[in-house]
């Protein structure tokens, strides 16, 4: 399982966090990211957009 560091903005606001995702590839991990993060409605987060790049913010072991 491969780790991706995803940046996503919350209300106009920049925010961080680390992510798991089981991918092959950036755009899969994207796609997993958005559909996990969107149904995650416990504290009301609207999100606009979400990035993640293998090679920029992979923070692997």
């Amino acid at each position: 399982m491969d780790k991706y560091h995803l940046i996503y903005n919350e209300k106009g606001n920049s925010a961080f966090g680390d992510w798991f995702f089981d991918a092959d590839s950036d755009e899969a991990a994207v796609l997993r990211a958005k559909t996990f993060l969107s149904e995650d409605r416990r504290e009301g987060i609207s999100l606009y957009r979400i990035v993640a790049s293998k090679t920029d913010f992979e923070t692997g072991a």
